[in-house]
Order: C-alpha cells, then structure tokens, then sequence
C-alpha cells in the first residue's frame, strides 16, 4: 500500500487513528460527521487492504 494513494481527508483520519483516537474522537477533531469518519475508514481499509485498525497500522508503520 502506499499511502499516495489517499486522499488529504483520509490522511488526516490515518494520522489520528495511528495516535489511536478513536471515530468519535475523530469527527470532532476534524468538525465533520461520525458517517463522514466511518465512510473514511472505511476506504481507508478498502484501498489499504487493511481488515482493521491494528493490521492497518502495523501496514503503515512498516511503510515508514
């Protein structure tokens, strides 16, 4: 995976779920809906290959 392949917005989630925020935690930070972070995550994951936050963080900090 490489992490060009993200769009600004999902990097700014991967940054914050890396720092283990939670989606909650998220959508406030970022000041858009917890819809809006999960559809995020969730292409996140898709175009990462990643099956959860651990596999995906595990992925991006190998890539480092």
């Amino acid at each position: 995976m490489n992490s060009q392949d993200l769009t600004a917005r999902e990097k700014e989630v991967l940054s914050l779920i890396v720092k283990g925020c939670g989606d909650k935690e998220i959508s406030e930070n970022l000041h858009v809906s917890f819809t809006t972070i999960r559809t995020h995550v969730q292409s996140i994951f898709t175009k990462t290959g990643a099956k959860n936050r651990k596999e995906l963080i595990v992925q991006i900090l190998s890539e480092k």
